[in-house]
């Protein structure tokens, strides 16, 4: 079945455009921004729900323990390390 290139041409606009619809469908769809506006108590509902799980697994504790246990060498060596460039510039 030989197709000419009018035919194509007319055969990728139609393939163009059925894509830039999705993408434009698929866009409208992710506008969190859009979402919000159009639905705002529900919003609030997520972001309220959202905030109590997040506090009930006390990740934020979680978090502060692993970054106060991680920096607890850190300070030391990088305490030695700058220790050692003062004392090589007072001794320049």
């Amino acid at each position: 079945m030989a197709e000419t290139t009018t035919e194509v041409r007319a055969d990728i606009e139609q393939t163009r455009a059925r894509m830039s619809g999705a993408i434009a469908e698929l866009e409208r769809k992710v506008d969190v921004t859009q979402r919000v506006k159009d639905h705002p108590w529900a919003a609030v509902g997520i972001a309220f729900g959202a905030g109590i799980a997040l506090s009930a697994s006390r990740a934020d504790v979680k978090a502060a323990k692993v970054t106060a246990d991680a920096t607890k060498e850190t300070t030391g060596k990088l305490g030695m390390a700058l220790d050692g460039v003062v004392a090589a510039l007072i001794a320049w």
